[in-house]
């Protein structure tokens, strides 16, 4: 008879996160297919889209979700909607979950 383990990882990590949630006003409330691109401070960029498909019978969370790695701020970040809206924010906090609304 194998004995029961209970395994913790007590890594510690030092990065910094940010997660958007999307409300869209004209096209989709979800705003499902709005592009996003984040740039931090040193000019390196990441993209993703907002979508809740993430293979065949699978889902995931909508809220697109960055590393920042050692950057404490999101330098710059570019939404485009899709009604065809383009929405630029700049000077994000990390650490946290902004709600950005469609202009």
């Amino acid at each position: 008879m194998e004995k029961q383990r209970i395994l913790r990882n007590v890594t510690s990590n030092a990065n910094n996160w940010v997660t958007f949630q999307l409300l869209g006003t004209k096209n989709n409330r979800m705003a499902i297919g709005a592009q996003l691109k984040v740039t931090t401070e040193d000019g390196a960029s990441q993209y993703d889209i907002v979508s809740t498909s993430a293979g065949f019978g699978a889902s995931r969370d909508p809220r697109p979700h960055f590393g920042l790695g050692p950057f404490k701020t999101v330098k710059q970040l570019e939404v485009r909607w899709p009604s065809g809206t383009r929405q630029v924010l700049r000077d994000m906090p990390a650490n946290q979950v902004h709600r950005i609304v469609e202009p």
